[in-house]
């Protein structure tokens, strides 16, 4: 399993909603099918449920958008509208 998909055990927030600690990698799977895109998929639809609060470092939102640019999913225009 992927480093960034590791749980702590016993780590939860208020309410004793499970945190997690993720990055760039976890989140670009939601939108590549890549390894481990279903465990991927999981924490997502667990953050939506309210089941899981998410932490990720604050420069998330430039390596998810890096990551995708090198894919080729997106033109760089379309990149360009998510950087401001």
């Amino acid at each position: 399993m992927s480093p960034a998909l590791r749980r702590s055990s016993g780590c939860s927030g208020k309410h004793g909603i499970q945190l997690a600690v993720i990055d760039a990698s976890v989140i670009v799977k939601w939108f590549v099918e890549e390894e481990n895109s279903s465990k991927a998929m999981e924490i997502r639809d667990r953050y939506i449920s309210g089941e899981l609060r998410l932490i990720a470092p604050e420069i998330i939102i430039f390596e998810v958008l890096n990551a995708l640019y090198y894919k080729n999913l997106f033109s760089e225009d379309e990149m360009n509208m998510y950087k401001t």
